[in-house]
């Protein structure tokens, strides 16, 4: 990012991001995920008093288009208050651990851990209730003492996949890849004036099936917009939606 950027990037410290809301639940997420992005960023640039910040924020639920499944939903973006503009990209991705189960036994315990790539992925231990008892709990010992602790099998344990970044590497890949979608759209420039960002504006849904023809929720073409000089292009997709999308081929 540096280099296709010319930029250097800081990380700054003691920095509190928990304020904007946890994945755990102490601290509920009092906006929609932009918003709290946006609200996250520009906090950080007045607080260290620069122009140009990114930052990201992750959204974990059923998938939209995929009926029982957890999606994970990556967002990054790039706000630049000296030249008044925004670039945002998103990353949804069906590939995630994101879980949480009511544990009542210790090999019930040892089936979730499993099922949910532990150690190499955090867990969060909390009681039947919802209060925490301990997050980024990445080994076996811990998990085990924290079991014995709390008495289980006579008493429940709920136990969750920790969502934070750096207690979960599948978590990272998906934020490594909004973040190539962020870079991919800095370094798109309009054609008209040559602003950095010439990205989508607006997404038409209607892709036709490839079996039936049948119009699914995937889009069919893209709008893009200049935020500077406001020279917008239509973009149609060619290919067609796999049937797996398909209302009719697959209800």
């Amino acid at each position: 990012m540096e280099g296709k950027l010319e930029a250097i990037c800081i990380i700054p410290e003691r920095y509190n991001t928990d304020r904007f809301g946890t994945f755990s639940g102490e601290i509920e997420r009092d906006a929609d995920a932009i918003t709290t992005l946006r609200k996250k960023i520009n906090t950080a640039l007045d607080e260290f008093n620069v122009d140009v910040g990114i930052g990201s924020e992750g959204s974990f639920g059923p998938h939209p288009f995929l009926p029982l499944t957890p999606a994970d939903e990556e967002l990054v973006m790039l706000i630049d208050r000296k030249n008044n503009f925004e670039i945002g990209a998103t990353y949804l991705t069906e590939e995630t651990n994101y879980t949480q189960r009511i544990i009542h036994t210790i090999e019930e315990l040892k089936q979730f851990a499993d099922a949910v790539q532990f150690p190499s992925h955090a867990l969060i231990a909390k009681t039947e209730e919802g209060i925490v008892i301990k997050k980024g709990i990445d080994n076996w010992h811990d998990l085990l003492q924290i079991a014995t602790r709390q008495d289980l099998g006579r008493n429940a344990l709920c136990v969750e996949t920790d969502m934070r970044a750096m207690h979960n590497p599948t978590r990272m890949k998906a934020i490594e890849k909004a973040t190539q979608l962020l870079m991919d759209k800095i370094l798109t420039t309009c054609p008209n004036c040559d602003a950095p960002g010439f990205e989508v504006k607006e997404k038409i849904q209607g892709l036709s099936c490839s079996w039936c023809g049948t119009p699914t929720q995937l889009v069919k073409s893209l709008i893009r917009k200049c935020w500077r000089c406001q020279h917008t292009v239509i973009e149609e997709k060619i290919e067609k939606a796999p049937p797996q999308y398909c209302e009719v081929c697959n209800p």
